[in-house]
């Protein structure tokens, strides 16, 4: 509420444009009447044109995204910004090859994120999308959330082959959803992030669904151990990722993310975050499994960035994704997803 009270008496004082004038006793109450004056484009944003004072705009601007959001000054969102959601739309006949998608009330040539749930492989629904929507669709994306099939029926490849198909059911709608096909991001968490890490690797997912890993303009991978399955055969672990991959070494390499990385590969950016694990220690495997990966792209010149966000364990690194004050990894991601979702933005190799 500080800082509502702040940014009101900041208009009053001379930070005002054209013919609004905002009294400088204005009750915080009201400042969804002042952002609406400020908001001159009508877009349900305040962008520095609109609000022609540096430091003030740079205060209130906290993801740095060059525009100030009705959440951003502690408004809920208007009607402008509001969520559609649209739920259990079909990209399959299996139960499980459904996804959600969420979008502000006007969306054109917007960004997406397609986002794939955790659970293990076993378990885990769409439903789960914590404050990512509202995050997403509050900057003018839009969100998808899939579900793929589980085990046993989600054995690999069917689970990334699922993931491929609910993209390209994406990419196929984006006249609908209000999407530019040419950017479009995945992200993932736990099981998620190796299906959303795996489906931007591997060179046959995407285009036997009709796509190219190339259409993916970036990824976002929340904390997961299986980049090297194979690797993992031969660490404490390798129990329980037997019970999901198996034991065949070929399967084991064509379910790892890290064995496809190669020279001269449309494969995207990647922003690799990892947690300190499951339990009250930190779990080493964590950081050095993401370190691994990191390495892998970038020796094969792939642009890739590590967070440690081990002050959080498993769970809390994806409940916290898009809730304010999360600078960790929400800011982080939003850094890296601007850049590359700008509309001219070219890839570039470190």
């Amino acid at each position: 509420m500080k800082l509502i009270k702040q940014l009101a008496a900041c208009v009053a004082c001379c930070v005002v444009l054209g013919a609004v004038s905002i009294n400088a006793q204005d009750r915080p109450e009201n400042l969804g009447r002042i952002f609406q004056r400020l908001d001159k484009n009508g877009d349900g944003f305040v962008d520095d044109r609109e609000l022609q004072r540096q430091s003030v705009f740079d205060q209130y601007d906290a993801d740095k995204d060059g525009r100030i959001s009705r959440a951003e000054v502690g408004l809920e969102a208007t009607d402008q910004t509001a969520l559609r959601a649209t739920k259990d739309v079909r990209y399959g006949a299996h139960e499980h090859q459904r996804l959600d998608h969420y979008r502000p009330a006007e969306t054109r040539n917007a960004p997406v994120m397609v986002y794939v749930h955790g659970g293990g492989w076993r378990l885990g629904d769409k439903k789960a999308v914590g404050s990512k929507a509202e995050f997403f669709c509050d900057k003018g994306w839009v969100f998808v959330s899939v579900n793929y099939r589980l085990l046993p029926d989600g054995q690999h490849p069917h689970n990334v082959n699922d993931v491929a198909a609910a993209i390209a059911w994406v990419a196929e709608h984006a006249a609908e959803l209000g999407i530019d096909r040419e950017r479009l991001f995945v992200m993932g968490h736990s099981a998620g992030a190796h299906l959303a890490s795996l489906v931007a690797t591997h060179p046959q997912a995407l285009t036997s669904a009709g796509l190219s890993r190339g259409q993916i303009r970036g990824v976002i991978s929340l904390d997961t151990n299986a980049y090297d399955v194979a690797r993992l055969m031969r660490s404490s672990s390798a129990r329980y990722y037997s019970q999901v991959f198996g034991r065949d070494t070929t399967v084991l390499r064509d379910a790892s993310p890290e064995y496809h990385i190669a020279d001269d590969t449309d494969i995207p950016p990647f922003l690799i975050c990892y947690s300190k694990g499951m339990g009250l220690r930190k779990d080493p495997q964590r950081a050095t499994n993401a370190r691994a990966f990191e390495q892998a792209l970038r020796k094969h010149n792939i642009d890739a960035q590590v967070v440690d966000a081990s002050d959080r364990n498993h769970s809390q690194i994806n409940q916290r994704f898009g809730t304010a004050g999360d600078s960790k990894v929400t800011a982080r991601a939003w850094q890296f997803l601007s850049e590359l979702a700008r509309p001219t933005n070219t890839r570039k190799n470190p």
